[in-house]
C-alpha cells in the first residue's frame, strides 16, 4: 500500500445503486424480491433459466458446458502432466520459500492484519510456526499425496475437480441465466450434477484425478494447512538441492506459497461473501499476491531485502538478478477474469475498501453484513455522507454532545430526530463525521467471539482511542455498539 492518511481513506458505505454495481462487478448472486424490498429496491423482472422449460435449451447448455470444460481441462492437464513422471522434492525443501513468502506478505500487510478482530484461537493459528514440511506438526504438505489430502478432509476426487472446472464457465452460465450455486435454484443444481458433472467425471476421470493432484496448490485457512506440489522435472534425489535448477524451482514455489499464504490472512467474515463468488475467493487473493510481487519486482537484485529473501528461499545459493519467477510472474489463467473484476472494483470503489473487507472483515464495503445484505447508505448531501446512529445513543442531548452539533441544527437537518428514540432514523447527516461499522467475528466452530474494540476502530480510522471515545457512548464490551461515530476533522 502507498502512504495514505489512514485505512479508511477513500472508502464509503455504498448506497443502493452502488450495492447493485458491486454485485455485478464481483459476480455475486442477485437479490431475491424479499431482499430487494428490504434495501428499498423494486422487484426485478426475473429472467429465468432459459432451459427450465425448454429441452432444446437444456441440451444446448449441457453441451456448451461440456465442451468448455473439456477445453479448460485439456489446457490444465497440458500444463501439469509433466509432474506425473517428474522428480519430487520433499516439502521440507520449501520451508524457506514459505517463510520468505510469509515475511514478504506480512511486511506489506502488517498494518492491516494487526488491526483485525480475531479470536484467540484464530490468533494462535496465525502465530504458530508456518510452513513446516515434516514431522507431526507439518502444515506444508504434498498436494498429490492421497493420504495427506484425505486426513485434511480435502480428498482427491475426480468429481470435485469437475465441479471446479464447471465453476470457471461463468460467462456461459450467465448467458443462459443459469444459477446452480449458492442454493438459489435446486433444479439448476440437480441439472448441473446429473447432466454435466457426472457424465464429465465418468468420461475424464483419470485426467481429472491428475489435475486434482498436480494442477493446484491448496490452502485450508481454518486449520492453516497448505498443499503444494514438489515436482521438479529433470531432478533426482542424487542431484542434491544446491544447484540452479532447484534454486529456480524454490523461487517458483515462493510465488505459489505467497498466494496460498495470503489466503490464510483473509478475515473469517469474508467467507460469507466469498461463498458466492470466485472473484472474492480467488480474485481478491491474487490481486493482493500481485501487490507483493510488484513490490519485489521494483527492487534491484543487490537490494538487501531481496538478498534476505533469497537466503530463506534457496539457503543462500546466490542471487545475481531478480528471480525470473518474480520478473516474469503472470496471472494464472484460471484467475485472469477474477483479477480483472477485482481491478474494476478497486477502480470504482477504492483499494482500501478491498483491503478492509479482506483483512479486517469489513464486508459492508461490499454491501454485506456477514451473509445478509447490508442496509444501503442514504444519498449524500453535497459532500456530507450519512452516519449510522449507534443503538447506545439514547437521547437527543447525548447525540448532540457526542457529535458536538447543537440539537436544533441536528433536528433541522434530520427531522426524524424530533420524535421518540424508537422512531429515530437509523442514519442521519452529521457534517464532520463518518460511520464505522463494528465487526463481530463469531466463528461457527468455536465459542469465542472477537469484537472490534475502540482501539482497533481508531487505528483503522487514523484517530486515537481517546478521540474516538470522546464522540461515542462509553464502550461496554458485553454490549458493543453496531457503529461508531468517527470525526473527520
Amino acid at each position: 500500500m502507498g502512504a495514505v492518511p489512514h485505512q479508511r481513506t477513500g472508502t464509503w458505505i455504498p448506497g443502493v445503486g452502488e450495492q447493485e454495481r458491486i454485485r455485478e462487478v464481483l459476480r455475486l448472486a442477485e437479490l431475491d424480491d424479499a431482499q430487494r424490498k428490504a434495501v428499498g429496491l423494486p422487484p426485478k423482472a426475473k429472467v429465468d433459466w432459459v432451459g427450465r422449460k425448454d429441452g432444446g435449451k437444456r441440451g444446448e447448455l449441457a453441451a456448451g458446458l461440456l465442451v468448455e470444460m473439456e477445453t479448460r481441462l485439456a489446457a490444465r492437464y497440458k500444463d501439469c502432466r509433466w509432474k506425473e513422471t517428474a522428480g519430487l522434492l520433499p516439502m521440507s525443501s520449501f520451508e524457506g520459500a514459505g517463510r520468505a513468502a510469509k515475511k514478504a506478505a506480512d511486511d506489506l500487510f502488517k498494518a492491516w492484519t494487526d488491526n483485525a478482530a480475531l479470536t484467540p484461537n484464530q490468533l494462535a493459528l496465525r502465530r504458530r510456526p508456518a510452513f513446516v514440511g515434516s514431522g507431526a506438526d507439518a502444515n506444508l504438505l504434498e498436494v498429490s499425496d492421497f493420504s495427506d489430502r484425505a486426513r485434511a478432509r480435502i480428498p482427491i476426487t475426480a468429481y470435485e475437480q469437475a465441479r471446479y472446472t464447471a465453476s470457471l464457465c461463468a460467462d456461459l452460465m450467465q448467458k443462459h441465466h443459469f444459477t446452480p450455486y449458492g442454493g438459489v435454484d435446486e433444479e439448476a443444481a440437480q441439472f448441473l450434477d446429473a447432466e454435466v458433472l457426472r457424465p464429465f467425471t465418468k468420461t475424464h476421470e483419470s485426467t481429472l484425478i491428475a489435475c486434482e493432484r498436480y494442477g493446484f496448490a491448496i490452502t485450508e485457512p481454518r486449520n492453516g494447512l497448505i498443499f503444494l506440489s514438489g515436482s521438479l522435472e529433470g531432478w533426482k534425489p542424487s542431484d542434491g538441492e544446491h544447484n540452479p535448477l532447484v534454486a529456480a524451482r524454490k523461487w517458483k514455489a515462493f510465488t505459489k506459497l505467497l498466494h496460498e499464504y495470503v489466503h490464510t490472512l483473509q478475515h473469517p467474515n469474508l467467507v460469507h461473501v466469498g461463498n458466492q463468488s470466485q472473484t472474492v475467493r480467488e480474485g481478491f487473493c491474487e490481486y493482493l499476491t500481485q501487490a507483493v510481487i510488484a513490490s519485489l519486482k521494483a527492487l534491484p537484485a543487490h537490494d538487501a531485502y531481496l538478498q534476505e529473501l533469497d537466503d530463506l528461499v534457496t539457503g543462500g545459493f546466490g542471487l545475481s538478478a531478480v528471480p525470473q519467477a518474480i520478473t516474469g510472474y503472470t496471472t494464472p489463467s484460471d484467475y485472469v477474469t477474477y483479477v480483472a473484476d477485482t481491478r474494476t472494483f478497486v477502480r470504482e470503489f477504492h483499494e482500501n475498501a478491498l483491503y478492509a473487507a479482506f483483512f479486517q472483515g469489513h464486508t459492508e464495503f461490499l454491501g454485506f453484513r456477514l451473509e445478509t445484505v447490508a442496509e444501503p447508505a442514504l444519498p449524500a448531501r453535497g459532500d456530507v455522507r450519512p452516519v449510522h446512529v449507534p443503538h447506545t445513543v439514547t437521547t437527543l442531548a447525548d447525540l448532540a454532545g457526542y457529535l458536538q452539533i447543537p440539537a436544533e441544527a441536528l433536528v433541522a437537518d434530520n427531522p426524524g430526530l424530533s420524535g421518540d428514540r424508537a422512531a429515530w432514523p437509523s442514519q442521519i447527516h452529521a457534517p464532520g463525521f463518518r460511520p464505522h461499522f463494528v465487526v463481530i467475528n463469531r466463528p461457527d466452530d468455536e465459542d469465542e467471539v472477537a469484537v472490534e474494540t475502540p482501539a482497533l476502530a481508531a487505528a483503522q480510522n487514523g484517530v486515537t482511542p481517546d478521540v474516538l471515545q470522546a464522540h461515542n457512548p462509553p464502550y461496554d464490551p458485553a454490549r458493543p455498539p453496531s457503529w461508531f461515530f468517527v470525526p473527520t476533522t
